[in-house]
């Protein structure tokens, strides 16, 4: 199973934001399982599991047919 950072670096690729990734990791699946204010947020009081993350450019070599040279385009 392939890890949420290899995931979200996929979607980087395809071309969506990193703020479009970000929600699609944090506040979009909370909004789906009803559990918003509480999950997929950092407001004070709310849990929280908290990873810092760098933005590498570099070749990408991905099967994904839509992949750019690891630079993230914006819509």
């Amino acid at each position: 199973m392939p890890y949420l950072t290899w995931v979200m670096s996929k979607f980087l690729n395809m071309g969506f934001t990193l703020e479009q990734v970000v929600a699609m990791a944090t506040i979009n699946p909370a909004k789906v399982i009803n559990r918003i204010p509480k999950l997929g947020t950092l407001q004070v009081g709310a849990p929280a599991d908290v990873s810092l993350l760098e933005i590498a450019e570099g070749q990408s070599n991905s099967s994904i047919p839509a992949t750019t040279n690891g630079r993230a385009r914006s819509s």
